[in-house]
């Protein structure tokens, strides 16, 4: 479960002078398509290495190296909204008069410390209009240090075909688990099973693309099999062609 709040470490030190540190933060901009996440630097009036610089690279090792610096902090733990109460507040509370569309939250997927803190949910999301179909879209929520919170970014996840055209993407309109979908769960063991040197862990069937057979589009949370490899998200897409042959046709990391 993560933590809604950071408190601050002020360290005192008792040499020459005194030390001003400030910290930014910026999420990346663009989903899909990026390869990793922006981090931010922790300033300091001097150019030369100060006392506090160096206490913060004897603690870096301890400590979550996106959490010291005010990056994004992927959720290690469980994703699920019940078991993240503190960012799922905050979700009700900057969605509760929102407009233009509803959403449901399907995973947390991190979190940032600012002047408060941001959130990041994969959710589906429809139109607050009739027969609306469901899109899937990333959904960051900022809650500040009095506990207000609103919606300050949202993304789709896939390219929609317009109503009567062919070869766009379309959203998946049934369950998004791969349990509920066995044979795009078995599409998926084949398709990976010779790729090597990640784990990816299928989250939510996002939808399909009619080309050379069909493409799948499918949400998963992923780690490096090396040691300590933290975790990321990715949009891996298999096809399925007119044989039945299930194969791997790309996977692009998502920027929260």
């Amino acid at each position: 479960m993560m933590k809604k709040r950071m408190v601050a470490m002020i360290l005192s030190v008792s040499i020459t002078g005194s030390f001003l540190v400030s910290e930014r933060g910026e999420a990346n901009s663009d989903l899909p398509g990026a390869k990793g996440l922006d981090c931010t630097a922790i300033d300091c009036n001097q150019k030369t290495l100060t006392p506090i610089h160096s206490l913060l690279q004897i603690f870096q090792p301890k400590m979550d190296q996106d959490i010291i610096s005010g990056g994004w902090a992927m959720n290690e733990g469980s994703t699920l909204p019940k078991d993240n109460p503190e960012a799922m507040q905050a979700f009700k509370k900057a969605t509760r008069d929102l407009e233009g569309y509803r959403y449901q939250v399907v995973a947390v997927l991190g979190s940032q410390v600012v002047a408060g803190m941001n959130y990041s949910y994969l959710c589906t999301a429809k139109m607050s209009v009739p027969q609306a179909k469901t899109e899937y879209h990333i959904v960051t929520v900022y809650e500040n240090l009095n506990g207000e919170a609103n919606v300050t970014k949202t993304k789709k996840l896939l390219r929609v075909a317009q109503e009567g055209m062919s070869g766009g993407w379309q959203y998946n309109q049934g369950k998004p688990a791969l349990k509920d979908n066995p044979k795009l769960r078995d599409d998926f063991k084949k398709a990976m099973a010779d790729f090597v040197g990640t784990y990816y862990s299928p989250m939510v069937y996002l939808g399909n693309q009619v080309t050379n057979g069909t493409n799948y589009a499918l949400f998963c949370s992923a780690r490096e099999t090396s040691l300590g490899a933290k975790r990321k998200f990715s949009i891996v897409t298999i096809n399925r062609d007119l044989q039945d042959k299930a194969s791997l046709v790309d996977i692009v990391d998502v920027s929260i």
